[in-house]
């Protein structure tokens, strides 16, 4: 996200995030090398407005750690990451008997082997709790194993309920065999935004954002 922005500075409100583990645990983490190197090489690129960039902290406490960690050297990749295609977790429900697609993860989670020393299993948890959320809110029975897959798939957090409940109305556009439109997704978000003048209000922009964005993938 934002290579093709002219994008002179960047200001790094945290140098740590919380994360999922594959058991489905929150942990918060500090940001690697390799994370911090690619927000930060956001800022300045060759043929923007801004050729030369600038990066630093929200917090003047945080600036040692973040001249380490853009000092730092990435690491070996050691391990590769699995993610299960649509056609395996097909054939997987379908030994399963089931078409409920947040049980069809949790039990793959939960029964799949592989060389742990060579690779790992990529967190499938963010489209499991999608999934419990369009089950909960939405006629999945009416989807397609491969529907719900791909709006399961949708690049959101599942943490964020506004964006969510956005989904679930487009799930249910589509259930209706109702295209989205331009000004369907303006009624959804009460365009047009306001000027963010506090945390709250830039917080409001960034689910714009990630809506607009949840849109154009699905289209």
């Amino acid at each position: 996200m934002g290579l093709n922005l002219n994008i002179q500075r960047i200001i790094f409100n945290d140098l740590y995030k919380t994360t999922l583990t594959s058991s489905g645990k929150r942990e918060i983490r500090q940001l690697t090398s390799s994370h911090a190197l690619q927000i930060a090489g956001r800022a300045g690129r060759f043929g923007s407005d801004y050729e030369d960039g600038s990066v630093t902290s929200m917090h003047p406490k945080h600036m040692p750690l973040l001249h380490n960690l853009l000092r730092e050297k990435a690491p070996e990749i050691k391990l590769a990451g699995l993610h299960p295609p649509f056609e395996k977790l097909e054939e997987f429900a379908n030994v399963l008997g089931t078409k409920c697609f947040s049980e069809v993860i949790g039990m793959f989670i939960g029964l799949c082997e592989m060389n742990e020393k060579l690779f790992f299993l990529c967190s499938l948890i963010e489209s499991q709790e999608i999934a419990e959320f369009l089950e909960d809110n939405v006629l999945c029975n009416e989807l397609s194993l491969r529907d719900m897959y791909t709006f399961c798939c949708s690049p959101i957090s599942s943490r964020n309920r506004e964006v969510l409940s956005v989904l679930a109305a487009f799930v249910q556009f589509y259930l209706n065999r109702v295209p989205i439109c331009k000004n369907d997704v303006k009624q959804l978000l009460k365009w047009p935004p306001k000027p963010a003048k506090n945390k709250e209000e830039v917080e409001k922009l960034e689910n714009f954002h990630e809506i607009l964005r949840l849109y154009m993938w699905l289209r």
